[in-house]
């Protein structure tokens, strides 16, 4: 009896964890076997969302690693602005300025 392995896309259903804004599930689903490209993007879109640890755990999947150091750098960065911000505007507006 010989087990069988295949993969199965997992972009659509991350795609959609991410338009609904639940990243832990995005990142759940990404776990079972996406692109460097589809890290790249749950790592963007929760940075903007200000979910630094999904992030930094999106960015540590690249490949390669000058991308993780440049990223998880600048996660790093994005988050000490913020906290150190006191203004009172919303996340989303902050977030769009900071990564800007």
């Amino acid at each position: 009896n010989a087990m069988a392995s295949f993969k199965l896309p997992q972009s659509l259903p991350l795609r959609k964890y991410m338009a609904q804004k639940y990243f832990d599930q995005a990142y759940k689903m990404a776990c079972l076997g996406v692109s460097k490209y589809e890290w790249k993007r749950l790592g963007l879109a929760a940075l903007q969302s200000m979910r630094f640890d999904i992030a930094r755990k999106a960015f540590q999947k690249l490949s390669c690693c000058r991308d993780i150091i440049k990223y998880t750098e600048f996660v790093d960065a994005v988050e000490l602005r913020y906290q150190a911000s006191n203004n009172y505007c919303n996340d989303d507006d902050m977030a769009s300025a900071m990564i800007a």
